[in-house]
């Protein structure tokens, strides 16, 4: 007591905050999953990232000119004729997409020529896709012509009766011969041949390999009973990464209307 004053102290009760709503818990990562988001860290990187982007090129790289070549013959087989021979004249664009567990895919653009008209030029996109680990696979080949290939039509067909009005088989070596030469009646011969062997090229070709048509060293007509036309032929392809000279033997049916079917082909040994 001071002065006749009393003076009271009461204590102040501490008021209990309103229950709010429970948080969920956070859910535990799974075995080799992604942990959850947390607020101001980065995410982390997803474990499958899927394909990865095509990376671009320079035409003058040799793996995609090989896959270039590869796209070129695959076209020759399938657009070529006795008439008409698609060769690849330039490559003038190429990505390469690494896939994973899959294989390495290249998008390519560029010109073909024909061997009979150097100035017949057509402009192609092409996807070639090279499988990991199966050397048995043939690379899936996937092409779009802009433009009209030239018409071979008349002149397919005037090989074609000329065949076969032969009262004996068709019989050639060494085409074309050490100087480069080929003799115009056996330029279709060749033209098939070129057709054929992109076949040949497709079947076998890896990423490490550039196949291409050197010389056609016999061929020999099988006469037939029905309407095809039936080679044999005994070619070199030239082999550009490792510069081998390979025999092969194909046997080659062809019809104006049916196109060029390969339904023999085996390498050769090499002559000593």
């Amino acid at each position: 007591m001071l002065g006749g004053a009393t003076v009271v102290r009461r204590r102040r009760r501490r008021r209990r905050a309103a229950p709010g709503p429970l948080l969920p818990t956070p859910p535990l990562p799974a075995a080799g999953g992604d942990s959850p988001a947390v607020p101001g860290r980065p995410p982390r990187p997803s474990m499958s990232q899927g394909p990865s982007p095509a990376a671009e090129l320079p035409p003058s790289h040799c793996l995609p000119g090989r896959a270039a070549a590869l796209a070129a013959a695959f076209i020759a087989w399938r657009r070529g004729s006795p008439g008409r021979g698609p060769a690849l004249r330039a490559l003038s664009r190429a990505r390469r997409q690494d896939i994973d567990d899959v294989g390495h895919k290249y998008h390519l653009e560029f010109v073909l020529e024909d061997i009979f008209e150097k100035d017949s030029t057509v402009n192609c996109t092409a996807e070639v896709l090279y499988h990991l680990g199966n050397k048995n696979a043939a690379p899936d080949v996937q092409f779009t012509i802009e433009g009209e290939l030239k018409n071979t039509d008349e002149a397919d067909n005037l090989f074609y009766n000329r065949i076969k009005s032969l009262k004996n088989e068709l019989v050639a070596e060494n085409v074309p011969d050490s100087y480069g030469n080929v003799p115009p009646e056996m330029e279709p011969i060749r033209a098939l041949a070129w057709a054929a062997s992109g076949y040949v090229i497709w079947q076998n070709s890896t990423e490490n390999t550039k196949y291409q048509l050197a010389q056609i060293k016999h061929v020999k007509q099988v006469k037939r009973s029905d309407e095809y036309l039936e080679f044999d032929y005994k070619i070199l392809l030239h082999e550009n990464v490792s510069q081998e000279i390979i025999p092969w033997q194909m046997t080659v049916l062809w019809h104006p209307q049916h196109g060029t079917e390969v339904t023999q082909n085996s390498r050769q040994p090499q002559h000593v």
